[in-house]
């Protein structure tokens, strides 16, 4: 009885084991379903804490506080997805940065930047 117990659960740990080392697990297109949070967060401290704004959708231009005061408020920012550009403009089409995946990315304080547009495209 002991033996076939221990047959049965070796089998079904093997089965989970060949599920999920299959090609569409290696293979898989980086999208949406693997994003963890919003897309992006940005903060008026540095380090990412307490996040002010989040992008909430990739392909989607965000207009980021145009009339806001010197120093510009916005010190860090975490990508979750590929990569958010920056934009000089408020319309997303004068390019300022790029800043790929990453946990979190301190921004200088002369960057100035008004739109952000986040990627799970190369």
């Amino acid at each position: 009885m002991l033996f076939a117990n221990l047959l049965v659960l070796a089998t079904a740990a093997l089965g989970a084991v060949i599920n999920y080392d299959g090609a569409e697990y290696d293979d898989g297109q980086y999208d949406d379903q693997f994003l963890i949070g919003p897309p992006a967060e940005l903060s008026h401290k540095e380090n990412c804490h307490q996040p002010d704004i989040r992008v909430l959708r990739n392909e989607e231009c965000v207009q980021l506080s145009p009339s806001a005061p010197p120093p510009f408020p916005y010190r860090s920012i975490r990508v979750n997805s590929r990569h958010c550009t920056l934009y000089r403009d408020n319309k997303c089409q004068t390019q300022l940065a790029r800043v790929q995946h990453t946990q979190c990315h301190n921004i200088p304080p002369f960057a100035r930047f008004s739109s952000i547009r986040c990627s799970n495209k190369d």
